[in-house]
């Protein structure tokens, strides 16, 4: 009898898929970067089997980034922008994309404004 319940347990689990539900995108605490600095953004959502990531950059330029993990290395200026995450699931067919987490990446100058700005309430760790 035990055995015949894990084989519907085995086959229901198999056959079953859901999601991607609750895409989110973890990026650090800070939105200003340095010029040339290194970010990484992650991504996850609740999805069976599990969701294939695609990154987006201000909703509508698909980068060549996959994965779960989007790492930005010596990143500039040109790269400031909205960021978002797609999950896929290709058994269900569906897609959500998550809420778009700003990136702001300053310049020399662009730093030295900020960073006379803001010293005083200490807010940004890069000054």
């Amino acid at each position: 009898m035990q055995l015949i319940l894990q084989y519907f347990v085995f086959l229901f689990c198999s056959l079953h898929s859901d999601g991607p539900e609750n895409v989110k995108l973890t990026s650090p605490s800070d939105k200003y970067y340095a010029e040339g600095s290194d970010v990484t953004l992650s991504c996850s959502a609740d999805s069976s089997p599990a969701a294939q990531f695609h990154w987006y950059l201000n909703g509508s330029i698909e980068l060549p980034e996959t994965g779960s993990e989007l790492r930005l290395m010596n990143i500039q200026m040109s790269q400031s922008g909205d960021y978002s995450c797609q999950a896929f699931n290709n058994k269900t067919g569906r897609n959500e994309t998550s809420q778009p987490s700003a990136v702001f990446v300053l310049g020399k100058f662009e730093k030295l404004l900020l960073c006379k700005e803001i010293w005083i309430k200490k807010e940004i760790n890069f000054c």
